[in-house]
């Protein structure tokens, strides 16, 4: 005998989420990327940038009670924190890579082609400009009571009269309350060029070798936690070469907030240093081609292939067409 009841249809009211997305979604995977890389990149730089301002303007030399205790790791664990949500973000649809240095490793080991490269990095950099001018107006009072004319390592503050624009006058502030050491890295007065470009290409090296490593399938990484780990080896970097340069180690994150710094009139951004300003726009780059590089030769091509990692992808059921009527099942019996 067998007892089968009527079928019922439920049908589920789109959300306003839902039609948003029907109404205005991209069609171009291309175009989804930029959007991507530009977000994820601007969410990177503000909220790096925005780390790098509080460590500065909380400067013992800049205020009389600082609220907080002013210590380097804070800038090396916000950093890391920014990267690893920034990277959550976005690595779904773009990969995550937020640095011209990534996209350029990821291109010559063909996981990106020339044209995803370019559109890449014109998103990365036009998002570390919005970032740093984001970081510029939350912080605007402060920035604006200490002086934009502030240059780094120049020990000099120039205090103006805001009705004339006139020099009042000048007095010895100690290097780190420089205001444009929030946006963009400048050459250390102990740093020749050599050194500079020496520390940017191992930065982006130890990076761009650590990202091969957490993106390698048959190393048996989840995918779920790998965004945390590019950002802990941000942090690592940042505690281990910060000193000379401030890790830059990005060509967006250097550049774009340098653009805007200039725009907001800070003077002499590109000119500083003999114009140091290139080195963290090549080394990285170069960088982090030899860093992929060197993973793949030394580890990537010895790693057993039956260790590869594949995760299942989970189906997620979001409506239910038919049901059997009276909650029960078909029953069968003899």
């Amino acid at each position: 005998m067998v007892l089968q009841g009527t079928q019922r249809t439920y049908s589920i009211k789109p959300s306003l989420i839902d039609k948003i997305r029907s109404k205005i979604n991209v069609k171009n995977d291309i175009v989804k990327k930029f959007l991507a890389e530009l977000f994820g990149t601007y969410l990177l730089v503000f909220i790096g940038t925005s780390v790098c301002a509080q460590f500065i303007l909380s400067n013992p030399a800049n205020i009389e009670h600082p609220p907080i205790k002013h210590t380097w790791i804070q800038i090396a664990i916000g950093w890391g924190l920014a990267l690893a949500f920034s990277v959550y973000a976005t690595y779904r649809i773009s990969g995550g890579h937020l640095n011209p240095a990534v996209s350029l490793a990821m291109l010559t080991l063909g996981k990106i082609n020339l044209v995803s490269f370019i559109v890449y990095c014109i998103a990365q950099f036009f998002g570390a400009f919005i970032g740093a001018a984001c970081t510029y107006l939350v912080h605007w009072d402060k920035i604006s009571s200490l002086g934009q004319n502030t240059y780094l390592y120049s020990n000099l503050h120039v205090i103006k009269d805001p009705t004339t624009d006139a020099v009042v006058r000048s007095i010895e502030l100690p290097n780190a309350v420089s205001t444009g050491g929030i946006f963009t890295s400048f050459l250390s007065p102990h740093l020749s060029f050599f050194g500079a470009f020496v520390d940017q290409f191992f930065g982006s090296f130890i990076l761009i070798l650590c990202i091969c490593i957490i993106i390698e399938g048959r190393n048996r990484i989840p995918s779920s936690t790998q965004p945390l780990l590019i950002g802990l080896s941000l942090t690592m970097i940042g505690c281990a070469f910060g000193y000379n340069l401030g890790f830059p180690i990005n060509p967006a994150r250097d550049f774009g907030p340098r653009v805007f710094a200039w725009f907001a009139g800070y003077e002499n951004v590109f000119g500083q240093g003999d114009y140091y300003f290139w080195i963290p726009i090549v080394a990285p780059l170069l960088g982090g081609i030899f860093g992929a590089w060197i993973y793949y030769c030394f580890i990537g091509l010895y790693l057993p292939e039956q260790e590869r990692y594949v995760e299942v992808p989970m189906t997620i059921v979001k409506s239910v067409k038919t049901i059997q009527s009276d909650d029960t099942l078909p029953l069968t019996s003899a």
